[in-house]
């Protein structure tokens, strides 16, 4: 399986922060099979995407596929936290999934994002928290969009493929990410069903 997502120079994970928007944009980008990391995407959609940001081309690319859209003044502000229910539209949007569905949370049902939460609900891709709710604008750890993104793209961690893997330092091995990052992280051959 090839990565989808990186760690940071330092060679941390930091499972437990916030998941920016332009992070996202790159993590989807790669799930798309579609992006080409050697082709030029001109960024003519967002004056705060700086032209030499890291980012920079992801996010041309998703915008120019129709994915991902900024906010009502034109920015994408892509060093900010994305929320659980943006993560979710996002996801669901890549995903082309259409329909409604209850997604049974409390906080959800007159939230703007209720259908896309609804849907990944549905196939068992999101969770909320043990009280019940999902909290739809709070916002997302990179640990739990690699949990998501894995089960909504259907890469199930192997534990013997990824036993003898290097991992993140600050990302011990009784993390209850422990394996869904390493299996969006680090390349690795994964058994055949």
């Amino acid at each position: 399986h090839t990565p989808y997502v990186n760690g940071y120079q330092d060679g941390t994970f930091r499972p437990e922060f916030d998941l920016t928007r332009g992070q996202c944009a790159a993590i989807l980008a790669r799930l798309t099979g579609e992006f080409d990391p050697e082709k030029e995407y001109p960024n003519a959609a967002f004056p705060d995407v700086r032209p030499n940001a890291w980012y920079v081309k992801y996010i041309a690319f998703m915008s120019q596929q129709g994915l991902i859209r900024g906010y009502p003044d034109g920015t994408f502000r892509p060093d900010e936290s994305i929320t659980r229910a943006e993560f979710s539209v996002l996801v669901s949007s890549c995903l082309q999934l259409d329909g409604n569905s209850d997604s049974g949370y409390p906080d959800v049902q007159s939230h703007w994002a209720a259908g896309p939460i609804g849907r990944l609900t549905k196939l068992s891709v999101l969770n909320g928290y043990p009280d019940g709710t999902f909290r739809p604008d709070a916002p997302i750890s990179r640990a739990e969009a690699v949990k998501i993104l894995n089960g909504a793209y259907r890469r199930t961690p192997s534990r013997e493929a990824l036993a003898d893997l290097v991992n993140f330092p600050d990302l011990p091995s009784g993390h209850w990410a422990y394996h869904e990052v390493l299996e969006a992280a680090v390349p690795h051959d994964h058994p055949q069903l």
